[in-house]
């Protein structure tokens, strides 16, 4: 399995993957071009016949710098579908969502919008941002180039007066005020939320049951995988959940929101536009570095992106130092994140139904 280490690369992974299957195909170009003045392109591609009644949808890089950990997934569930050749079930995939983001190794598309903070449903305002994160504006969005500035225990001290849990869902849960802060979910539909406005519901087509995993990076447990999303409404949603998602129930309570509240996430306006269809969608996030040194890396790409010199922001090794908090190169968080993403899509597949899925257990690459 691959994790490609540019955009371009990981481009050219997902086209050769295709090469020896049937499918349908689309591309859209992003309006913005990669560093070196490159092409840049949100591609999509389904397999399995247009009239299977379940649909397994896998989406990479939302979060731009975020996009290497999701082509294990999309390999791993490319060569799921290619050997089984079900009738019952397709598989969408979508790679590079921020493409812009990917190629640059940011979090952020080209207007500076977090992608995943954007999707306001319908009656929403672009507006607001919690109080917290009010006071502390100045603190995570210093106007300035990266300097030492006694980051971590400026924080401890801001942890100690607001509490963990409220620092935490002001700082993430998306904010619309600061346009140059972290978190912001801009003031407007973003180019990729029109690309998905237009096109989702023909990408997913006459399937009734759909399951969505989008891949993610950064938050949690070192290489461990959770399964973030709406928690189950009903005791059958539950136990089917904790059936097919053994290692996971314990995020699956009944009723309850997981981890946090963001405004303008991608699953629920995904699932808003299909109301006829049985749609699940779950952020699968790969933990990595911890919360506190992945905030001060966010904080100081920002401080660097908007305030640095264009020369130093274009530097590789800036770049490099910043993907590395997202994808480490380290063996044991990469095959942690293998081995989980063959699990994942074994049980996303037998929470599809699809037959075969639950006795012989996950396929070995």
């Amino acid at each position: 399995m691959d994790f490609p280490t540019s955009y371009q690369e990981s481009k050219k992974i997902f086209e050769s993957m295709l090469c020896n299957s049937e499918h349908a195909r689309w591309s859209y170009r992003c309006p913005e071009e990669g560093p070196g003045g490159d092409l840049l392109t949100v591609d999509v591609a389904r397999l399995g016949p247009a009239g299977a009644t379940s649909l397994l949808v896998i989406s990479t890089g939302l979060h731009g710098v975020e996009g290497p950990v999701g082509m294990p997934m999309l390999q791993i569930a490319h060569q799921q579908m290619v050997r089984r050749r079900s009738d019952a079930v397709g598989l969408l995939m979508i790679h590079a969502l921020n493409p812009f983001g990917f190629a640059w190794s940011r979090r952020q598309d080209q207007e500076g919008i977090d992608l995943n903070r954007n999707f306001l449903l319908n009656g929403e305002k672009y507006q607001g941002s919690a109080r917290v994160y009010q006071k502390m504006d100045l603190w995570l969005n210093p106007p300035s180039p990266p300097r030492r500035d006694a980051f971590t225990i400026r924080t401890v001290g801001r942890v100690l007066r607001h509490g963990f849990r409220a620092t935490k869902q002001a700082i993430v849960e998306g904010q619309y005020d600061f346009p140059r802060g972290l978190f912001y979910g801009g003031s407007r539909n973003s180019w990729v939320m029109k690309l998905l406005a237009s096109n989702w519901q023909g990408w997913v087509g006459d399937a009734k049951q759909i399951l969505h995993l989008d891949a993610h990076s950064g938050l949690g447990p070192w290489g461990k995988l959770q399964l973030l999303g709406e928690a189950p409404q009903t005791s059958s949603d539950h136990r089917k959940l904790t059936h097919c998602f053994p290692k996971q129930a314990k995020d699956f309570s009944l009723g309850a929101p997981v981890h946090y509240h963001a405004r303008g996430g991608l699953g629920r306006w995904c699932g808003q536009q299909l109301p006829t269809k049985d749609y699940r969608y779950f952020c699968a996030e790969f933990g990595a570095y911890g919360p506190l040194k992945t905030l001060a890396a966010l904080r100081e790409e920002q401080r660097l992106w908007e305030w640095g010199q264009h020369e130093r922001r274009r530097q590789s090794r800036y770049r490099e130092a910043f993907r590395e908090i997202f994808c480490p190169q380290s063996p044991r968080w990469r095959k942690a994140v293998v081995d989980q993403s063959i699990e994942v899509i074994h049980n996303s597949l037998k929470y599809l139904g699809e037959e075969g899925s639950g006795e012989d257990g996950p396929t070995v690459f």
